[in-house]
């Protein structure tokens, strides 16, 4: 794929600066998560745990997920898995769960999938908890997005 650099060039030769923004913050957020995929070597000393529940959140991304669901799933306890997920990715498991939501929100909102539909597919709790995690990642409103995508077509 492009260098980010590159892609971000090519953003400001295209796009409003409303819309540069909103696309270089997702690229952002999406690196950040990029990187946080890839577990520290220390992720062997626990049978893999970590990778296992990348994978396994990237799987279920669609579901409701809280760490008592994760700890369940895995045996563990919600401390441990809390605190292994954060000494080896660096962040805290619910905030990357929440952030590989709202990327994945923001795909399916720029495939034209309507934003209440967005919040049920993705299992959050209501549209106003989506509404908010959406701001609160992404800086701007999910309808900001339909709505660019609207601008680009006509």
């Amino acid at each position: 794929g492009l260098n980010i650099f590159k892609r971000f060039d090519l953003y400001v030769d295209k796009f409003c600066d409303k819309d540069m923004y909103t696309l270089c913050a997702c690229d952002i957020v999406k690196l950040l998560v990029g990187i946080c995929l890839y577990p520290s070597e220390t992720d062997s000393g626990n049978d893999g745990l970590i990778s296992k529940l990348v994978n396994y959140i990237d799987e279920n991304i669609d579901k409701p997920l809280c760490a008592e669901s994760l700890a369940k799933e895995f045996n563990f306890s919600v401390s441990y898995i809390s605190d292994e997920f954060k000494k080896h990715v660096k962040i805290p498991i619910m905030q990357y769960v929440r952030h590989k939501k709202v990327i994945e929100a923001h795909r399916l909102l720029a495939s034209g999938m309507k934003k209440y539909a967005v919040a049920e597919a993705l299992g959050f709790e209501n549209y106003t908890t989506f509404y908010r995690a959406y701001m609160r990642i992404m800086g701007v409103a999910p309808s900001e997005i339909d709505s660019a995508r609207n601008m680009a077509q006509k």
